[in-house]
């Protein structure tokens, strides 16, 4: 565990307040909570980790404000057949100031245990999720999204890192001028944000 010693990240215990299926192949999850205004502003194509319960409710011993450490510990307790399944996320958008933030998920056929509680999300559901908390002084944590010096770049993906690559254009954009190409290569996926 010492290799997450110096972690920003906490975890953060949300409720699904919206969703919307943005194609058929795609739906957006809005999670809020009050502690979300500690969540340090999205970036680029900040990884954000989620647990998804497989009992339907958490062990006690994860719960909001633990340091990724402490939660680590804690989740590799848990026996494996009651552990939360983890998973990697970037987020669509934050808003701090509101306690929420939005993911969208690939809902792959047959699902996978994110897509399949992405498509049976219900307002009042929980989530707990890890992320930078803001007062860490770390809110580029989990960003990846290193470009160097290259004047052009090819980003490839399937529907899964859509929203991570989506994310990391703006960056390029900024260093190499805005010349992006978006094709949907596939019409379960939803259209390019400009925003």
């Amino acid at each position: 565990m010492s290799a997450f010693r110096n972690s920003p990240n906490i975890l953060f215990e949300t409720t699904v307040t919206a969703t919307r299926r943005l194609s058929p192949g795609f739906v957006r999850v809005t999670l809020g909570d009050e502690r979300l205004r500690d969540l340090a502003p999205h970036q680029l194509d900040q990884r954000i980790k989620i647990m998804l319960p497989v009992t339907g409710d958490y062990p006690a011993g994860l719960r909001a404000g633990l340091p990724e450490q402490g939660w680590r510990r804690e989740w590799q307790s848990v026996p494996d057949r009651e552990r939360p399944w983890l998973r990697s996320y970037t987020a669509y958008r934050t808003r701090p100031a509101a306690g929420e933030l939005d993911l969208d998920f690939y809902l792959h056929q047959p699902h996978g245990p994110a897509s399949g509680w992405a498509a049976a999300a219900r307002p009042g559901d929980r989530l707990l999720l890890s992320g930078p908390h803001i007062q860490a002084g770390q809110p580029g944590y989990g960003v990846q999204w290193e470009p160097g010096p290259a004047a052009r770049v090819l980003i490839a993906a399937d529907e899964t890192a859509y929203r991570r690559c989506g994310a990391s254009c703006p960056a390029w954009g900024r260093k190499c001028g805005r010349r992006s190409c978006w094709r949907r290569v596939s019409q379960r996926m939803p259209p390019p944000s400009t925003t």
